[in-house]
């Protein structure tokens, strides 16, 4: 028996000795630049590459560096490796969250937050679920080419991302962010823009539209679908003024149209209520 497990190690370290020349063999045709991305696409399960797409790779690589050090802090929370107090970094703030709520301080998140973005689905803290791990590690980028940024009436000094992707119950997911935070990071208390959760919303076109005639719709890429069919077309034809093609300017006689456009959105209204009272309990008590 001794004997055999003897073999079965041999074996082992020889397999591992192959898997790292062949590493190395792999690495040797990428520049350093390339293996940063590749690594990342690794660290968040993507299907294919984007070096087959990519003209050049030094500004990609350079942000991918920075996800990939969001992803190691995420991996250190996780496994209980970071201090208690200390706050998780996701990363420098978007320049298109700077132009619209955000001030020019790096975004954190608290370790229990974080935790509870991932815990499975509670019946009575609906938040807190269907994200994934992969996905998780995304957020950085994704907050670097969101759908809509959308004011907190109720709390001024707060903003609600609306990001391209889903949870696991197809729900587009949103990000609230409190501007003027402090972090406890590296020992320190840093200024920071605090990310409060992440988690899938649904009627989000709905949504979208009532902040619009709360005159609260920050940003709008109009380029990309909120929706699903009509609902959706309704909705970027609603808010397709003489606004440049992202920045929306909104006037009081948009407002007075909006029952004239788009009858279904406003019978969504009713439906939301309710969820604009959790967000309001997330962004008060920070849970």
């Amino acid at each position: 028996m001794k004997r055999e497990i003897i073999r079965i190690q041999q074996r082992l370290e020889r397999i591992e000795n192959e898997i790292s020349n062949l590493k190395a063999t792999i690495n040797s045709y990428f520049t350093e630049e390339e293996q940063t991305i590749l690594r990342y696409e690794a660290s968040i399960g993507k299907n294919g590459s984007r070096l087959e797409e990519l003209g050049g790779t030094e500004q990609y690589a350079a942000e991918c560096k920075k996800y990939l050090r969001f992803g190691q802090e995420v991996d250190a929370c996780l496994a209980e490796k970071l201090e208690q107090t200390s706050a998780v970094w996701v990363g420098t703030v978007p320049e298109v969250l700077q132009q619209n709520g955000c001030g020019n301080m790096d975004l954190y998140i608290t370790q229990k937050h974080l935790r509870n973005i991932l815990q499975a689905s509670l019946q009575n803290r609906s938040h807190y679920h269907n994200i994934e791990l992969q996905q998780l590690k995304q957020l950085p980028e994704l907050l670097n080419n969101p759908l809509a940024i959308l004011q907190s009436k109720s709390h001024p000094g707060s903003v609600i991302v609306v990001l391209d992707a889903k949870d696991r119950q197809n729900n587009l997911l949103i990000v609230p962010i409190r501007t003027d935070g402090y972090a406890f990071y590296q020992r320190k208390h840093v200024e920071a823009n605090f990310i409060l959760s992440v988690y899938g919303k649904r009627n989000v076109e709905a949504y979208i539209e009532r902040s619009f005639v709360e005159n609260g719709v920050l940003y709008l890429d109009k380029n990309k679908s909120i929706g699903l069919g009509r609902k959706s077309l309704q909705l970027r034809q609603f808010l397709n003024t003489n606004a440049s093609t992202n920045n929306v300017q909104q006037t009081q006689k948009n407002v007075n149209d909006l029952n004239d456009i788009s009858p279904e959105m406003s019978k969504e209204r009713k439906t939301v209520s309710h969820e604009k009272s959790r967000e309001n309990e997330i962004i008060r008590k920070g849970i």
